[in-house]
């Protein structure tokens, strides 16, 4: 036949421990409220930098297009001149070089007459 045991404990003293058990629970929620607020608080400001950033980089997109766009007509423009001056050279029967020579010695003939006045 087996044999039957009985245990007992017997708790002695205030609720000292209980309570103050209590409140550490309480405070170690609060902080944990505390840190998920700021987290919460943190990823809205990230999220709102990131969205900066997506429209500045939207912006700078549409810079470096409208450049590089102007750089294409500046290139065309350039090459069409160069081509200008090419025509012009070969109806003189002059050199590029000696075309160019012509127009800075022109210039610097209409400043000078300019500033007489």
């Amino acid at each position: 036949m087996a044999r039957s045991y009985k245990t007992t404990f017997i708790i002695d003293g205030d609720s000292s421990g209980a309570v103050q058990a209590q409140r550490n629970v309480r405070n170690e929620s609060q902080a944990l409220t505390r840190e998920l607020e700021n987290a919460e608080r943190q990823n809205e400001e990230l999220s709102a930098s990131f969205e900066s950033v997506s429209r500045r980089a939207t912006q700078l997109t549409t810079f470096l297009g409208a450049t590089a766009a102007a750089a294409g007509t500046l290139a065309t423009r350039q090459t069409l001149a160069i081509t200008e001056q090419q025509n012009l050279a070969r109806t003189l029967d002059v050199s590029v070089q000696t075309l160019q020579e012509w127009q800075f010695a022109a210039n610097g003939v209409c400043q000078h007459s300019c500033h007489i006045k």
